[in-house]
């Protein structure tokens, strides 16, 4: 297509659709605007074979100079003598408040990127100020729209299975590191047209853990039930788990299938060696198709067993009502024989406090509906908690066991005493309601899969204690963050192993699917991830797994030199293993820093890793800047903040109103103590300084803003101060050199280091690119 000769670069050769080949000897981009009714190209930038880029303040105030009758006038003759001799260093648009900047040049990676297939997953990398971040959201936003020439993404959509109530338009999901982050990126999406709400852009965090309790029940709701409290500040898990995240999660994935596999098989053999002859047949049936199958997926396994579930459920059925007469037939001859019984029997109850026991399966409790002259909701309590005492009753002694004696259902045996149905009744009703239970462990194996994975995963960190988990140190009922994203992939992973074959999903209304309908809820057509380094490899594989399975369309974009999260995706094989055939593009022509600042951004990279930075500058619109300055010796508050106030009224001076200023400090605890601090010294100059815990965004556009320095991830500023460099590298030995290049990159003009002490020792190399102020700028 010929609109590929917009990405084209001077002294190109294109070849075009008819064959012929040219060559691109000038080039315009536009950027229009209509004021008035008529239209304009303002700020238009232009590239000429012979001749510097340059800058065209008005396009139609050029042409107008054009006597329109001369067929050979060069409208650009007059304006290039007018520029001979201008400034290298055009003038550029300064930033205001904190925003991400907008990329203005489309490039021939940026064309590759937005023609490539709705299907394909994609990873574009580079340095910061490169414009990512914009392409991402240019991208997605144009694989909404698909116009009818998109022939190929709109086959993908017409042919994929339609498994929620998405439209295309509104299929799509943004996930960011970070609240701020967030913030930003709506009012990117707004700049670039894309249409966005509140739902659609999320941390991993705000989507992970509602979903997590709602939908999948791995989290406690406030009814109760068998999942985990999440507590974020827990840690279970050994040093090996959280540094070698994949290899844990593989380890308890294949494990829990496993045993799950396992309870079919005893659960299939019981039910074999029963009296009932309809049961004895169906369990043998059920035996074969598991035993044939030990070495193959679940899915399998549970797409043939659907075809003896039918049976199954029949008789657990039949046999769950029967049992329910029986002890409401006992229950109503207590009533019957003691009027006052009744009364007696609920005011016990009422005093009872609710405990969360571990409570049995839904498919295991006997049928509520049709209990005889349901009258009263107090009776209704009476037989459902009589039923569910006897219950446990039963199978305590089907199975030798005792109650425990503190349990709600032991206070309960206690009261009713010889009311209770005998131990020779309980028995025979606990064997039956065994051989239920294991029927309906194969009648409906989906829902068990699924409502069992809180059970496996206890399990599971009781067999590895030493292992994954530390010895001795676990909160039965707790998740750590770390564990709550192991058992959510596992779980999603579970789903779509089923949900990737078409005889599921045509099927999935049916009950025995009936658990998968949650998760095709959660499918978008595409999967966008802002910073994707900053997610664990378990995050990112959870996101990809909610990538529509006949589609799979992902795309993120980061930088591994800027990742700021421990846990987070270090290596490009770490990538791969969440996103499987992911395609790698690199960026590399930066838009944000000032050429000075681009070369010590790259000198400071090159200091810290060992990498030669790649980051080159645009052919048109680098300005030069100033060199970053620096403080030593400051380890008092009142020092640093001093220096602070003098660069910052320096900055004022040179531009009006003051740009965007931002400082970052190492820890949350700084924050207002430094905002305190230096509002004093700038009061007089009227500029306001706010202080942002944790992050949030608050005050005017030219106020000066204080963060700490985990949450300025991805947002770019005019000036940036990044206070206590050597207490950072004290701090975060780890991630020291991430911080610091991830703080230097957020400035496009203006950037000022203090440390306490001295410049630690790995930036001594770099003292020759600073001053002490830019007072003779």
């Amino acid at each position: 297509p010929i609109g590929r000769l917009a990405s084209q670069d001077i002294g190109d050769i294109y070849l075009l659709p008819n064959g012929e080949e040219v060559e691109v000897i000038e080039k315009l981009i536009l950027h229009p605007v209509k004021q008035d009714g008529v239209w304009d190209s303002q700020r238009t930038r232009a590239f000429f074979e012979d001749a510097p880029a340059s800058l065209i303040a008005s396009l139609r105030t050029l042409l107008k100079k054009s006597s329109g009758d001369e067929s050979d006038f060069d409208p650009f003759a007059a304006w290039d003598s007018e520029h001979n001799n201008a400034n290298d260093d055009v003038s550029r648009a300064v930033l205001r408040g904190i925003s991400l900047r907008d990329q203005a040049i489309l490039d021939k990676t940026q064309d590759e990127l937005f023609r490539m297939p709705l299907k394909a997953r994609l990873m574009l990398q580079g340095p910061p100020g490169t414009g990512k971040t914009t392409t991402l959201i240019r991208r997605l936003g144009q694989k909404l729209q698909l116009p009818q020439e998109m022939v190929e993404d709109l086959d993908t959509i017409q042919r994929a299975r339609i498994l929620n109530h998405f439209e295309h338009k509104n299929s799509w999901l943004m996930f960011t590191p970070t609240l701020l982050l967030e913030l930003y990126l709506r009012e990117a999406f707004g700049k670039e047209g894309v249409p966005s709400d509140n739902s659609k852009i999320t941390t991993w965090d705000a989507f992970c853990e509602p979903v997590a309790k709602d939908k999948f029940g791995l989290l406690r709701s406030g009814s109760g039930g068998g999942g985990f409290v999440l507590k974020p500040s827990l840690i279970h898990e050994t040093d090996k788990a959280r540094s070698e995240l994949i290899k844990w999660f593989e380890a308890f994935d294949s494990w829990q299938q496993s045993a799950f596999l396992v309870q079919l098989v005893e659960a299939a053999k019981l039910i074999a060696n029963a009296d009932d002859s309809t049961l004895k047949t169906l369990g043998h049936n059920a035996f074969q198709i598991i035993d044939s199958k030990q070495n193959s997926a679940l899915t399998l396994v549970f797409v043939e067993i659907k075809e003896i579930a039918d049976g199954l459920q029949s008789w657990v059925s039949g046999r769950r009502v029967a049992i329910k007469k029986e002890l409401d037939r006992h229950l109503r001859g207590q009533i019957n024989r003691d009027r006052s019984f009744a009364g007696q029997f609920l005011s016990y109850i009422d005093s009872l406090e609710y405990e969360d026991e571990d409570e049995l399966e839904e498919e295991d409790l006997l049928p509520e509906e049709g209990t005889v002259r349901l009258g009263s909701r107090g009776e209704q309590l009476a037989f459902s908690t009589f039923r569910k005492t006897m219950q446990a009753f039963a199978r305590s002694v089907a199975q030798k066991r005792t109650l425990p004696k503190s349990s709600r259902n032991a206070r309960v045996m206690e009261w009713l005493g010889q009311r209770a149905i005998s131990r020779d009744e309980a028995r025979k009703i606990g064997n039956e309601l065994l051989l239920i239970s294991q029927a309906g462990f194969i009648s409906n194996p989906v829902s068990r899969y699924f409502r069992g994975f809180s059970q496996r995963y206890r399990a599971f960190r009781r067999n590895h204690e030493g292992v994954w988990y530390t010895p001795g140190g676990i909160e039965n009922s707790a998740l750590s963050s770390h564990e709550l994203d192991l058992l959510f992939l596992s779980y999603l992973k579970g789903a779509n192993r089923m949900m990737e074959r078409q005889a599921v999903t045509r099927d999935i209304e049916n009950r025995y699917w009936g658990p998968l309908q949650s998760i095709a809820e959660l499918y978008r057509n595409q999967i966008v991830v802002d910073e994707v380094t900053d997610f664990s490899p378990l995050q990112l594989s959870s996101m990809y797994e909610l990538t529509h399975p006949d589609i799979r369309s992902f795309f993120a974009c980061g930088d591994f030199n800027q990742r700021l999260s421990r846990f987070g995706t270090s290596s490009e094989d770490q990538l791969r293993w969440a996103i499987p055939n992911i395609e790698m593009k690199a960026v590399s022509v930066g838009y944000r820093q000032s050429q000075l600042l681009a070369g010590f951004s790259r000198d400071l990279l090159s200091a810290m890793s060992g990498e030669e930075g790649e980051v080159n500058a645009p052919e048109f619109g680098s300005h030069k800047g100033v060199k970053p300055a620096i403080l030593e010796e400051g380890e008092k508050t009142e020092k640093t903040c001093k220096w602070l106030s003098a660069r910052i009224l320096e900055i004022d001076s040179m531009i009006e109103p003051l740009p965007s200023c931002a400082v970052f400090v190492s820890d949350e605890l700084k924050v207002q103590p430094i905002a305190e601090s230096l509002m004093k010294l700038l009061e007089a100059a009227n500029i306001r300084v706010k202080a942002c815990p944790n992050g949030d965004v608050i005050g005017r556009e030219t106020d000066v803003r204080i963060f700490a320095i985990e949450h300025i991830k991805g947002l770019e500023f005019e000036a940036a101060f990044f206070l206590g460099v050597d207490d950072l590298a004290e701090k975060e030995p780890e991630l020291f050199d991430k911080y610091l290049y991830v703080g230097a990159t957020r400035a496009a003009t203006y950037l000022g280091l203090t440390c306490s002490n001295r410049l630690p020792d790995r930036l001594v190399s770099l003292r020759s690119h600073f001053v002490t102020d830019w007072k003779n700028v």
